[in-house]
């Protein structure tokens, strides 16, 4: 599920809908129809103060603990059954790094063809997703990158 996800409306209605922090700066996340893994992704997560803040992160989920980030390639989504398990997941899940991906759908491909076909709300609204992130730092340079999963 969730190879590719779109995200083609205006920030200001997401913020309203969403009810995100109205003093938290917008992100700069141009809008997509074609939103590919590694990508910039709109997340939202829980502030210290209790805030649903806006974010940007990098589509797949790199761990602190991983030595590339080439690894969140295959990280893009994270099964809930396997979750609190898997290694690349599981201390995302067990510090409460969960966050909300806001999409306005995803494709899913019919074979043989390799058809798309979008998945959206019937109403057009935001497409709300479960998800994980992390901070993986890089070690040669110090670049700090935050990068989510989707929970299916």
């Amino acid at each position: 599920m969730c190879g590719r996800v779109r995200l083609s409306t205006d920030y200001s209605e997401t913020k309203i809908k969403l009810k995100l922090d109205p003093g938290y700066p917008a992100p700069n996340i141009p809008a997509s129809w074609n939103v590919c893994p590694t990508d910039p992704m709109l997340v939202a997560v829980r502030s210290q103060d209790g805030k649903r803040t806006p974010q940007q992160m990098r589509w797949g989920l790199v761990p602190w603990w991983a030595k590339d980030i080439k690894v969140g390639f295959s990280s893009i989504n994270a099964r809930a059954e396997t979750i609190d398990t898997a290694r690349a997941f599981r201390d995302a899940w067990k510090k409460g790094q969960r966050c909300l991906v806001v999409t306005d759908g995803f494709y899913e491909w019919k074979k043989p063809q390799k058809q798309p076909y979008a998945v959206a709300m019937a109403d057009e609204s935001p497409m709300v997703m479960a998800g994980l992130w992390d901070e993986w730092k890089d070690k040669k340079t110090g670049e700090r990158v935050k990068s989510c999963t989707i929970i299916t």
